[in-house]
């Protein structure tokens, strides 16, 4: 699966399209460099983390990889196949993180056991390539929820037995098993095998982790030494039709007056509402509004606090933008109406729309991460985004 990754203090974030390619290469980058690198760059994972995972199918011949063909059992000969044609920044070893919660030791012992195997037969087969000598590798830190043996496959790569010289980095898996449940997980959670997975691993090295992390749950991560995520975030916001808008900046507040490079936004002059005349309006009257209530109802709850969504009736004639104070190309050329319109009306262009805003404020959010890492304000960080989205901040504390 191709990812773009954009860094946060060494943070780096990735999102799924690879139509934003660049040609950074992180082959062999340290987290002390990561500061002064490019904000994004092209990756593979081994799973989609925008679509949950299912579980129980990975056996001894390979891991079960998902496509729009069905299922297909990948060795890892074949995924380093896949890796050459591909060519991306960096990538995943494959790997067997499918124990869950409720996993038994066994189906760990044998989770990591194989995953050994594909992660050597990686290294060596990365090492011989040719085309993979501007490509990182990552090696995957697994052992499902047991704290023991998540902190023991860390020692694992540690060892004499490990080829070190041909890992570039860590990546978390197993802490979920991917799709929008993510979003809900609570840091607490996955806070202790987080701990235990990073206390072995070589400092210098970057860590990442992938899923549908909300912004606080980031900021938590981040507090335990992550140093990469993915864009899954704004991503599946996007598919709900949401628009990210929770605060981020520190040191000035965002912009709550008239938009002051938006004075002449397109489109906020025309008339978007239909006529009354219209078929279309006659047939929306006889809808009876306890459906209506009732669609309403079941758009809020795919929406989080972190954003407005943009199905919602309240947008119809709001000719602002998505974001007052937003630099993105959607709020600078379209109204809240607008955007709201194309949403409605099913357009091809209204993720388009709402993908570039969510993309540019994900970006900025993560750009202020690595300035309250630099300045040690990040608990500032997390309180600013607490007290303006929940409006409390008494159960949220960095730990």
């Amino acid at each position: 699966m191709f990812f773009i990754l954009w860094w946060t203090r060494m943070h780096h974030y990735m999102y799924r399209l690879s139509i934003f390619v660049t040609t950074f290469r992180c082959f062999r980058i340290t987290r002390k460099e990561l500061h002064t690198s490019l904000h994004f760059s092209v990756c593979v994972s081994v799973q989609d983390a925008a679509k949950a995972t299912p579980q129980g199918y990975n056996h001894k011949k390979g891991v079960s990889l998902w496509t729009y063909g069905g299922r297909q059992i990948i060795t890892a000969d074949k995924y380093m196949d896949l890796m050459e044609a591909m060519q991306p920044d960096w990538y995943e070893a494959l790997n067997d993180a499918d124990p869950g919660i409720g996993s038994s030791k066994k189906r760990i012992l044998n989770s990591t056991t194989s995953s050994m195997e594909y992660l050597k037969q990686c290294i060596t087969l990365h090492k011989a390539s040719q085309k993979l000598k501007g490509s990182a590798l990552f090696a995957p830190l697994l052992g499902g929820r047991s704290e023991k043996a998540r902190n023991g496959w860390s020692k694992s790569l540690m060892s004499t037995t490990v080829d070190k010289s041909a890992i570039s980095g860590y990546t978390i898996v197993g802490l979920h098993t991917n799709g929008p449940e993510v979003e809900d997980l609570q840091p607490v959670n996955v806070s202790n095998i987080v701990k235990a997975s990073l206390e072995p691993l070589a400092a210098e090295l970057p860590r990442q982790t992938a899923g549908m992390w909300n912004p606080l749950t980031v900021l938590q991560l981040a507090h335990l030494g992550v140093d990469i995520f993915d864009s899954t975030f704004p991503f599946l916001v996007t598919e709900r039709r949401g628009a990210l808008t929770f605060p981020f900046r520190l040191n000035r507040r965002q912009n709550d007056g008239a938009y002051s490079k938006g004075s002449c936004l397109e489109h906020q002059n025309k008339k978007l509402k239909v006529s009354e005349d219209s078929p279309k309006a006659k047939a929306e009257e006889e809808v009876p509004r306890q459906d209506n209530k009732i669609r309403e109802s079941e758009d809020e709850e795919l929406s989080s606090p972190y954003e407005i969504n943009m199905k919602n009736k309240s947008n119809v004639s709001l000719m602002k933008p998505l974001l007052e104070g937003c630099e993105c190309y959607t709020c600078k050329n379209f109204t809240r109406a607008y955007v709201h319109h194309l949403t409605i009306a099913n357009e091809l262009l209204a993720p388009v729309l709402l993908m570039m805003h969510n993309l540019h404020h994900w970006m900025d959010f993560f750009s202020s991460i690595r300035e309250a890492i630099k300045t040690d304000r990040l608990e500032d960080l997390q309180t600013l985004i607490t007290t303006s989205v929940f409006e409390s901040n008494e159960d949220i504390t960095l730990s």
